[in-house]
């Protein structure tokens, strides 16, 4: 999350990948205002996995008091102190030097006592806003399609809504704006190799009372313990519609689809609870895998929704209750 602090406005300044200063509105990151000030002063950028700041301009840009040689790179550090021309016309501290990210940067406040804006919010691939005990919504990234997406848990409509550059949303009492770092997004996850929903095996182990719901799943190469949590009675009940569908004989792209209101009643929540729960479904299985489909875990078409893997195992007690594919027993 880089970003220097204008010092003489207490302005911060975050950081592109490849961040341009300089007098010559709409074409400069940051716009510095001087007769000095060159049209393309100086140039800040990500490169080698560190910060480095080169000058373009006629009348020269300080580091730290020394003035840069032209258009030769020199690395930041936190704390370093710039500026262009002049310090008359601002001077920059670095106050950050995270790697480029996508942000949500706070506009303003809504609330009519605070004058402070909150921290930016570094992006990772999905999160509960303003937080995971009290979400009002969800903003995520499908890496599919490059598209952030927002979704408000109170809405009844399917289609979360696509975020592009400069896009608003409201939460929290305040106004973000979605800010793209302009590379190829990138995360530990996409180091290892990607999976598709198809190649993993869910078993469910359940409790004889139903008060407990243990998720397995089985991929290529390992076995990953999810442990128990509420939600997965959620997804073990969209399972049990997908089995019944198969072994009523229909075709694969009709098994399992159900609408809310019926699963609302199985599972004893209200639309709200619902939704949130089909997301921290999803977002588990986002943070432990690296799945090319994982949006596709829970689908949903047509106000109806069902569950997307095509392999699953559910075992209450000590006994098979269903499988997909047919046959599949609980020693498998």
């Amino acid at each position: 999350m880089a970003y220097l602090l204008e010092l003489n406005t207490d302005r911060r300044c975050f950081l592109n990948p490849h961040h341009s200063f300089g007098r010559l509105a709409y074409a400069v990151d940051t716009l510095i205002s001087g007769s000095k000030i060159s049209k393309h002063h100086a140039i800040i950028e990500w490169q080698n996995d560190c910060w480095q700041i080169r000058d373009l301009s006629r009348n020269g840009t300080w580091l730290n008091q020394t003035k840069l040689a032209h258009n030769t790179r020199y690395p930041l550090h936190c704390g370093d102190k710039i500026y262009y021309a002049k310090p008359e016309y601002g001077v920059f501290c670095v106050v950050d030097l995270g790697a480029p990210c996508d942000l949500l940067l706070p506009t303003k406040t809504k609330s009519p006592d605070s004058t402070d804006l909150p921290d930016p919010i570094r992006l990772a691939q999905y999160h509960f806003l303003p937080n995971e005990e009290n979400p009002e919504m969800v903003l995520f990234i499908d890496y599919q399609r490059k598209q952030w997406f927002v979704e408000r848990l109170d809405w009844t409509d399917e289609a979360p809504i696509a975020l592009y550059e400069n896009d608003t949303i409201e939460f929290a009492k305040n106004t973000w704006q979605l800010k793209l770092n302009r590379q190829a997004q990138t995360t530990e996850l996409l180091d290892s190799p990607a999976l598709d929903l198809a190649q993993l095996d869910f078993i469910f182990e359940l409790s004889l009372d139903e008060e407990q719901t243990h998720m397995k799943v089985q991929t290529p190469d390992e076995n990953i313990d999810f442990k128990v949590r509420i939600h997965h009675y959620l997804i073990l009940n969209l399972a049990r519609y997908k089995a019944a569908d198969a072994m009523a004989g229909l075709d694969s792209q009709q098994q399992g689809w159900i609408y809310p209101e019926q699963l609302m009643k199985d599972i004893g929540v209200d639309y709200s609870h619902l939704n949130i729960q089909v997301h921290r479904a999803r977002k588990q299985l986002i943070d432990t895998l690296n799945i090319n489909d994982a949006q596709s875990f829970v689908e949903r078409q047509a106000g109806r929704l069902r569950l997307g893997a095509s392999q699953f195992k559910i075992i209450k007690g000590e006994q098979l209750e269903c499988a997909l594919p047919p046959g599949e027993n609980a020693g498998d």
